[in-house]
């Protein structure tokens, strides 16, 4: 597959505008940003973002304001660890596209991953694919990162698997123009504005509150602008180590996560020593609890949930509750796991879309699906799918309720507006007013601003992010392609 690398400046461009790199969360279908994205665009011109800007008065900038982009909080994995995934406001995302996809910019940004890649012992598996298909990003991980992870057994006895702690949130906004222009130059020249590194990294604090700790995470434009970083710190970490006179290892990284490699379990804890170092050196941290050291690379190459999905395969013969309550187990042990939702997606499309009435024991289904989505939040969009088969042939009124309680239920947890928008897709067909917490459910129904532009000279219209063509046709129960969309297939 192509990586984004390989792309000239126009098609990059291009890549990064659509709606698909904008927002990686998983939105029901009605949700649409190519129009507020176009309009920004429009808003913009030939100007720069950084134009812009300095015709803001001295009061009214973006960084006197907290809620210059959309957040969301989604749990992530554990019950009290959350990720904090962002909309950018739509001025400031195509600003930096802009800017980053300007001719020279771009020639920059690619020799500095030549240099970054320079060390073949250090691989970096994670450069975007220029493909915002799921299914063609999942199977980019797989045959660069895991399969290669396997192969190493046949040069090395020894692995250890570690990762960057609280990644986005930790990279250190200056450091993004270190990456570009090296930290002496970047250093030298920290108040000129004409280098790249120096605009992104303003662009990053204004749009934070003049924060200097952390990018947004949600975009592929933000993944890439991470991986500078990172590509960055691999060349620090190939430098440490040609100073130490460390030769007999090698290193494959995707994103945050580490896999080094070695025929010594010294030389394994002397990289990982140095590579602390170089992190520290950027604000970030390795992950204590995640770094580990094993000489059994064939099985530590593959995750947990893949390799106890394929030893402990559901058995497709027991009846839909008792497979439910498999799929349950699994999720506990492997909550937000790529393998959970690979057999959601196979039930789904085995049986639930097959159900031609309301199924036997209906409310215990449900009752087993929303245990599901309460320990994996990450399942939302499937786990609807699957309710909203069951809601078809429920009135109206008994599936309000039914959201009334699920509500109620997940309401005592913190931050619940991504259950809220996916709940609102079950009720929309008969109740568009239904009235949500949360401001993107509000937007379908009453003109609420998703991003603040008090700053700017006039208000970005974002109403085209409600697709109303898309309303005008919905169904009561999500379609088959519209769930489909947010899994790969689990026959692969």
């Amino acid at each position: 597959m192509k990586k984004i690398l390989q792309l000239n400046e126009k098609d990059v461009r291009r890549f990064f505008l659509d709606e698909a790199s904008y927002c990686t969360l998983d939105l029901p279908e009605y949700f649409c940003f190519s129009g507020v994205l176009k309009a920004a665009n429009d808003y913009l011109g030939k100007n720069q973002l950084l134009q812009v800007l300095n015709s803001c008065e001295k009061d009214n900038r973006p960084s006197d304001y907290e809620d210059v982009n959309y957040v969301l909080i989604n749990n992530k994995k554990a019950k009290y660890k959350w990720r904090r995934i962002e909309l950018i406001h739509p001025i400031f995302y195509v600003g930096i596209v802009n800017e980053i996809t300007e001719e020279d910019n771009w020639r920059i940004v690619r020799k500095r991953f030549e240099d970054f890649n320079s060390d073949e012992k250090i691989i970096c598996c994670s450069i975007p694919v220029a493909d915002t298909h799921k299914g063609k990003i999942v199977l980019n991980w797989w045959n660069s990162f895991e399969q290669q992870s396997i192969a190493n057994s046949i040069d090395y006895s020894y692995m250890a698997t570690t990762d960057i702690e609280n990644c986005y949130p930790s990279i250190y906004t200056h450091s993004v123009a270190w990456a570009i222009h090296t930290k002496p130059v970047a250093k030298d020249n920290q108040r000129n504005l004409s280098l790249l590194g120096n605009k992104l990294d303003k662009y990053i604090r204004d749009m934070h509150n003049g924060q200097t700790n952390g990018i947004p995470q949600g975009s592929i434009l933000m993944d890439f602008i991470a991986e500078i970083v990172l590509g960055y710190a691999d060349e620090l970490l190939s430098q440490e180590l040609k100073q130490a006179e460390i030769t007999d290892y090698k290193i494959i990284r995707y994103r945050d996560d580490y896999r080094i490699f070695a025929n010594d379990v010294s030389i394994i804890e002397e990289v990982i020593k140095h590579l602390a170092i170089v992190l520290m050196s950027l604000n970030m941290n390795l992950s204590a609890e995640k770094t580990h050291v094993s000489n059994e690379i064939l099985l530590d190459s593959i995750k947990k949930d893949k390799l106890y999905r394929i030893t402990h395969q559901i058995d497709d013969n027991q009846t839909l509750q008792k497979r439910l309550l498999c799929l349950y187990d699994l999720s506990i042990r492997f909550p937000n796991s790529g393998s959970v939702k690979r057999e959601l997606a196979k039930v789904y499309n085995e049986v639930f879309c097959t159900l031609d009435k309301r199924p036997n024991s209906y409310e215990q289904l449900i009752s087993i699906i929303l245990e599901i989505m309460h320990r994996n939040p990450d399942t939302y969009p499937l786990c609807i799918g699957l309710l909203s088969e069951v809601f078809k042939y429920l009135k109206p009124e008994v599936v309000q309720e039914y959201v009334k309680r699920i509500t109620q239920k997940f309401g005592k947890e913190p931050f619940s507006d991504y259950l809220e928008i996916w709940l609102q897709r079950t009720t929309l067909y008969h109740n568009r007013g239904y009235r949500y917490r949360c401001s993107l459910c509000q937007k379908v129904y009453e003109d609420t601003p998703i991003w603040n532009s008090s700053w700017l000279e006039t208000t970005i219209d974002d109403s085209s992010i409600i697709n109303e063509d898309i309303i005008a046709n919905i169904t009561p129960n999500l379609s088959k392609d519209e769930v489909n969309k947010y899994t790969i297939d689990y026959n692969e």
